[in-house]
Formats: C-alpha cells, sequence, structure tokens
C-alpha cells in the first residue's frame, strides 16, 4: 500500500470533517424552520459528505495532486526539520514560567526565543 494509504487516510479524515461540518451545518439551517430530529439530521449530512468525499476521492487529478502532496510531505529539508524542531521545543517550553536563576541560564525559554528572533539581550518587558 505504500504511500497510497496517506493519501487514503487524508481522504477518510476529510470526509469525517466534512460530515461532522454539514451535521452542524444542518442542524444551525434546519433549525430556523422547526425542532428537527437528531436522526434525519445526522442521515442528511453524514450522507452528504459520504457522496461528496466519494466523487472528490473518485476524481483522478485529485488523487494524484493528494499523493504529490504526500510524496512532498515525506521528504523535508533538514532546514525545516531543526525548524520544527526548535519551534517545537520553543513552544513546549514557552508553557513554563521562568525562575529567578532562568535568566542566566542558555536553555531558559526566554533566551532562546531571544536568540531565535536575533536578539543577545535577555529582556522582559512587563
Amino acid at each position: 500500500m505504500g504511500e497510497r494509504k496517506y493519501v487514503q487516510l487524508m481522504f477518510l479524515v476529510g470526509g469525517m470533517l466534512l460530515a461532522y461540518i454539514l451535521v452542524q451545518s444542518t442542524d444551525w439551517v434546519w433549525g430556523y424552520f422547526e425542532k428537527p430530529e437528531r436522526l434525519k439530521v445526522n442521515t442528511v449530512g453524514i450522507v452528504v459528505a459520504f457522496i461528496a468525499t466519494y466523487l472528490v476521492w473518485r476524481h483522478r487529478p485529485t488523487q494524484q495532486s493528494a499523493a504529490e502532496t504526500v510524496a512532498e510531505l515525506r521528504m523535508p529539508t533538514e532546514s525545516v526539520r531543526n525548524l520544527i524542531l526548535g519551534l517545537a521545543t520553543l513552544l513546549f517550553e514557552f508553557a513554563l514560567p521562568p525562575t529567578e536563576s532562568c535568566y542566566e541560564s542558555q536553555h531558559c525559554w526566554l533566551n532562546k526565543l531571544n536568540r531565535w528572533i536575533g536578539r543577545d539581550t535577555c529582556e522582559l518587558a512587563l
């Protein structure tokens, strides 16, 4: 199955997201006219989402475009990997509050942020 499994997964997740959005939209629009039954709202949303997802999934140019996208996403360059890892580390450490000894430490998230944006000093604007 190889690369195709990620393309199929993309269409599956997209179809589920479309079904959720359509169920919520159908409930919202139908709710203006009368109190809808949940079974009817869910059936309409899921059936329309299934048909739309199936039609897009069977469309060959869409399949090729999705396969190309998956192939490109599987080959990130080293600089992109370093950027993603650096941002993930920064975001994780950003959730931790800085301590007094943190301002002298090279591993403080505030110092990492300043180095990442190109400033040399650790200034905390309060």
